[in-house]
């Protein structure tokens, strides 16, 4: 086929698509165009130029009155001289290994998802927000006084440098820092999963959110902040918490990985998550809690009473051997295979298992339903565990069980729609 013989826009597409990349300029300097173009015009809202996405290798020249530039999710591997009185840049997802020097000016900077090893010994003193995941940096430069967050997971650290008096976020998770430096009052986030620290010390007054998962530290832990909403812990080979402080917020998600728990536990607590210990028993559950995670443990029994709220409820692998007569009318979704209760090898039916496990739910009326009708004969007289069960009407279900094998919550029983019960 000649050339004339091809369709004009079909030509067009070939010649477009023989350099994305020039297109992308193209697209870039037509909009570096036009915010100029609209600056001068005086229209209200122009602060950000956002080039981002173009798979650019080089920028255009920028703006001499740039504030705001948003360069990200293209292929750069350098940046060129940036605008003097640039307030924020954005250029995470590119190749980026080094920035040019900072304008003194700068309040934040957002460069995650590059290859960056350093950064410029003297930050801009103005910088509030510096957020540079999944780099490859090994140290940090002096950080500025004015700084609030500072956010560098995924990097190749071993230490921090003196933290800013009010700062307010900080996350080094998967890092290989072995002591934190002393920590500001003014924290209400600390996030340190994924390191070497083998003591924690002290925590500030008013954090409202702590991760130290992952960390060889066998405690004790010190005294929690009242303050806290969100506690994570796991797998920090700890055995015991120090004991709860009472706290005046309304929630507390709670994933502390330990083999005993302290009571009691606080009185407003909404979630607990407890899963993949060594627990036989649970203090009392305060009434407040709505989602409970107890799977991967050695509990005999379930917790009793459940609290009457409770929307959520998973009890996978355990050593349970029966269900008790109530279940709240609250609850909507219930794991329960990998347990104890009867199995295949007993001789089961379908019938018998439903109706073994009817009574947990007998007091919501329209939560539990074996769909006798749904079922061939054949598969009525087939024999179940409750991993066979779910298998086989998770086709007919909405809520949700953990599948091993597929690593994945997958459909269930349906709690909320059906209309009968055994």
């Amino acid at each position: 086929m000649n050339e004339e013989e091809v369709e004009p826009n079909v030509m067009r597409r070939l010649f477009e698509d023989e350099d994305d990349d020039d297109d992308g300029f193209t697209i870039a300097t037509h909009r570096i165009a036009e915010w100029v173009a609209d600056v001068d015009d005086g229209a209200p809202d122009i602060s950000t130029l956002d080039i981002s996405g173009l798979q650019l290798t080089s920028l255009p020249s920028l703006p001499i009155n740039l504030r705001y530039l948003d360069c990200s999710d293209n292929q750069l591997e350098s940046l060129p001289k940036l605008p003097p009185d640039l307030l924020g840049l954005t250029c995470d997802d590119n190749k980026l290994t080094k920035l040019p020097e900072l304008p003194d000016q700068l309040r934040t900077l957002h460069c995650s998802d590059n290859a960056l090893t350093e950064l410029q010994e003297v930050l801009p003193v103005h910088l509030r927000h510096l957020i540079l995941r999944h780099n490859q940096l090994t140290w940090l430069p002096w950080l500025p006084r004015q700084l609030e967050l500072l956010s560098v997971d995924s990097n190749c650290l071993k230490k921090l440098p003196s933290l800013p008096p009010g700062l307010t976020h900080l996350s080094a998770d998967d890092n290989r820092l072995t002591k934190l430096p002393a920590l500001p009052d003014t924290l209400t986030e600390l996030s340190v999963t994924g390191n070497l620290i083998p003591e924690f010390t002290a925590f500030p007054p008013n954090l409202v959110r702590l991760f130290i998962c992952r960390n060889p530290a066998p405690g004790p832990l010190p005294p929690l902040p009242r303050t806290l909403e969100w506690f994570y812990a796991n797998m920090l080979g700890i055995k015991a918490l120090p004991q709860w402080v009472p706290t005046p917020k309304e929630r507390l998600y709670a994933m502390i990985g330990v083999d005993v728990l302290p009571e009691p536990l606080p009185p407003k607590l909404q979630r607990l998550y407890v899963s993949d210990n060594n627990l036989t028993s649970l203090p009392p559950l305060p009434a407040t809690l709505e989602q409970l995670d107890m799977s991967h443990n050695c509990m005999t029994q379930l917790p009793s009473p459940l609290p009457p709220g409770l929307k959520l409820l998973s009890a996978v692998s355990n050593l349970i051997a029966w269900l008790p007569d109530e279940a709240p009318s609250t609850l909507t979704d219930f794991w329960f295979d990998y347990n104890q209760l009867p199995n295949e090898e007993e001789g089961e039916t379908i019938e018998q298992y439903l109706a073994a496990v009817k009574p947990f739910f007998e007091r919501s009326k329209k939560r539990a339903n074996h769909r006798t009708s749904q079922f061939s004969e054949e598969l009525m007289q087939a024999v179940w565990n409750p991993d066979r069960l779910l298998r086989m009407i998770e086709q007919h279900g909405c809520s949700r069980q953990w599948n091993h094998e597929l690593q994945s919550y997958v459909g269930g029983f349906d709690f909320r729609s059906v209309s009968e019960v055994l």
